[in-house]
């Protein structure tokens, strides 16, 4: 197992967006990281994955942050991203 995995975890939804909701920004760009190391190695391994979080944004409905995968979308809410 490698520092990335950790097991599913039934998160909390945003009710409008049914997307997952994370407190905060630290919380959100954990997520980004361990789904794009996830995504590195099963693309290594020939398993394709339509997964394609690319960032972070505040939710204007539940006042969490959640991730999406709409990189050239700019706007006032979006957060930067943790390298």
């Amino acid at each position: 197992m490698n520092r990335f995995h950790k097991a599913k975890v039934n998160k909390a939804r945003c009710e409008v967006t049914n997307k997952i909701r994370y407190r905060d920004t630290h919380e959100a760009t954990h997520a980004l990281t361990v789904a794009r190391h996830m995504r590195a190695e099963h693309e290594a391994r020939g398993i394709t994955s339509s997964r394609r979080e690319s960032r972070p944004y505040e939710c204007e409905h539940c006042d969490g942050v959640h991730l999406t995968s709409n990189e050239d979308r700019i706007e006032d809410r979006t957060l930067p991203v943790a390298s």
